[in-house]
């Protein structure tokens, strides 16, 4: 590996652009590396372009500023792809896209090493997200973590462990598999009859327990 590798992220937001990259540090740190990540966001609303900036060294990392030329981009929507953002991937880089056409269908792009991934279809078929909104960051690090295994030096089983540790499965149980809460409806108190008009007399003194029940006539 290099004295440093960079890879910088591209999605839009909703899909877990900024938890890629943590994630990805996450396993760097088990495997005895130095990883930094740096989210950038644009306007605060889902489906805007939503960028992170990802570091890995043997040694401890200063960089702090925009990675503008990195080793390897992976970009989550496929619609995102310009000019700006492959002219800016180094000679000989890594393009990793999260779309169900073959890498021959990029060679158009440069010379660039590609690998492709359907990773909406695979996270709908194994059940990670819902079918509405699979979640496709945790399944692009998979093709991550394989085309850039002599890279990074990341393996699967590491990644896997850092996905597990970042509670992300956990998190998807909360939000999937709960009920909704039924709604419970109020009783009026036993002690009350109903008039066919709709409004409940008190037949003595209401209590606080049924104050909330009660509807006196105007």
């Amino acid at each position: 590996m290099n004295e440093m590798f960079e890879i910088k992220f591209w999605g839009r937001g909703g899909q877990g652009v900024v938890i890629a990259s943590i994630i990805l540090g996450k396993a760097a740190v088990l495997f005895n590396k130095y990883a930094l990540s740096a989210p950038k966001f644009g306007a605060e609303r889902g489906g805007a372009p939503v960028t992170a900036d990802f570091r890995l060294a043997d040694d401890k990392i200063s960089a702090r500023y925009p990675i503008a030329n990195p080793d390897c981009i992976v970009v989550l929507d496929e619609g995102l792809i310009t000019p700006e953002i492959i002219d800016s991937l180094r000679d000989n880089g890594c393009l990793i896209i999260n779309s169900a056409k073959p890498p021959k269908d990029f060679f158009y792009l440069g010379p660039f090493r590609v690998a492709t991934i359907d990773a909406k279809n695979i996270a709908a078929k194994y059940g990670i997200g819902t079918r509405e909104l699979p979640i496709t960051n945790t399944t692009i690090l998979g093709a991550v973590a394989k085309a850039l295994e002599n890279a990074l030096g990341i393996t699967i089983d590491i990644l896997c462990q850092a996905i597990m540790e970042a509670g992300i499965f956990r998190r998807i149980k909360s939000t999937t598999t709960l009920p909704r809460p039924k709604r419970r409806l109020k009783k009026p108190p036993s002690k009350c009859r109903q008039i066919p008009s709709g409004r409940i007399y008190p037949c003595q003194r209401p209590s606080k327990r049924s104050i909330n029940y009660l509807n006196y006539p105007k």
